[in-house]
């Protein structure tokens, strides 16, 4: 079986590596938790839903509707969820947590594993006061951070819209 093509997500890099300095790579064995973010199936009924339902002259104003009912009436279909859940089993990772409106999983595992789920490498980074002097004002002197731009297969990347928890 010839391995699926993967394409880089639209996914900014951590700003604060622009002002820091490569230490080395992560600790492959530390454990994260990771969110993955969705966008409405529907964003045009979503938007339409949420006028109508604030606006007191329209008439089904204040009937608001359970997380589920968003889900299903406007988040992604269920089997697309469930692709991308199962591409981060296959590469050794938990699905801690699924979202009933259909917009996040929350996987956990090691940050190796995350490297291989999304192709990409996660680095541990020293802030340079000279070229941040402010940047430690309430931060971490280290961090770690994908060093390279993640990625999914091609059939799963249009369904991400963000990744939180690679960085500290």
């Amino acid at each position: 079986d010839a391995e699926p093509l993967s394409v880089p997500l639209a996914i900014e890099p951590v700003e604060a590596i622009r002002s820091s300095m490569r230490i080395g790579h992560a600790d492959p064995n530390r454990h994260l938790s990771v969110t993955i973010s969705f966008p409405f199936g529907d964003p045009d009924g979503m938007q339409r839903f949420a006028d109508a339902v604030s606006d007191p002259n329209s008439p089904t104003y204040g009937q608001f509707i359970t997380p589920d009912e968003v889900g299903a009436r406007f988040g992604l279909p269920l089997a697309r969820i469930q692709a991308i859940a199962e591409h981060m089993k296959s590469n050794g990772l938990d699905i801690t947590f699924t979202a009933r409106h259909r917009l996040a999983i929350t996987c956990e595992g090691t940050l190796d594993r995350f490297e291989k789920a999304f192709k990409t490498t996660i680095d541990t980074y020293a802030v340079d006061v000279m070229l941040a002097p402010d940047a430690l004002a309430g931060g971490n002197a280290e961090f770690i951070a994908p060093s390279a731009p993640l990625q999914l297969p091609a059939d799963l990347a249009p369904d991400v819209l963000d990744v939180s928890g690679l960085e500290t």
